[in-house]
C-alpha cells in the first residue's frame, strides 16, 4: 500500500477573481459576506457543507469536506471582479487587466495591473511586488 500524500494547510489569502458582476457573481459575493457575518449558512457550498464518505457506508465515517481536507476558509477569500472597464485593449493583442482589491487599503482599495499578450504563446505579465506572485 502506498503512503498517503499529505496536503499542506493553506497560508494567507485566496483571491477569487470573478469575470463580471452578473446574477451568479453577485449572489456568490453576497452569500460569502452573509456567512462571514454569521447571518446565513453556506448552503450550496460543496466545500463548506458537503461530506465525504470514508470506508463503507455502514462505517458511519462521513466528515465534512472542509474538516477532512485543509482548505482556505471563507474569511480568507479576497473577492474581486473584472468589469467591462477593467479590461482594456491598450494595443493590438495587448490587454491590461486591472484587479481591484478592496481589502488592501480600505476604504479606497488598491488596483493591481496585469498585462496579457495574446500571441501563439500567450504571456500574462504581472506588475507589483514580486512576493505577490510566487513561482
Amino acid at each position: 500500500m502506498e503512503k498517503p500524500t499529505s496536503i499542506a494547510a493553506p497560508k494567507g489569502k485566496l483571491g477569487v477573481l470573478l469575470p463580471g458582476m452578473g446574477a451568479v457573481a453577485t449572489t456568490f459575493m453576497a452569500g460569502v459576506e452573509l456567512v462571514r457575518k454569521k447571518k446565513a449558512q453556506p448552503v450550496g457550498s460543496l466545500t463548506q457543507m458537503a461530506t465525504i464518505r470514508l470506508g463503507k457506508r455502514t462505517d458511519g465515517r462521513s466528515p465534512r469536506i472542509k474538516d477532512f481536507v485543509p482548505l482556505a476558509t471563507l474569511e480568507d477569500l479576497v473577492l474581486a471582479y473584472m468589469g467591462q472597464k477593467m479590461r482594456d485593449e491598450i494595443a493590438a493583442g495587448i490587454y491590461r487587466l486591472s484587479t481591484w482589491i478592496p481589502d488592501v487599503a480600505p476604504p479606497a482599495g488598491f488596483t493591481f495591473n496585469q498585462f496579457l499578450i495574446d500571441a501563439d504563446q500567450p504571456l500574462l505579465f504581472h506588475t507589483g511586488p514580486r512576493a505577490m506572485f510566487p513561482l
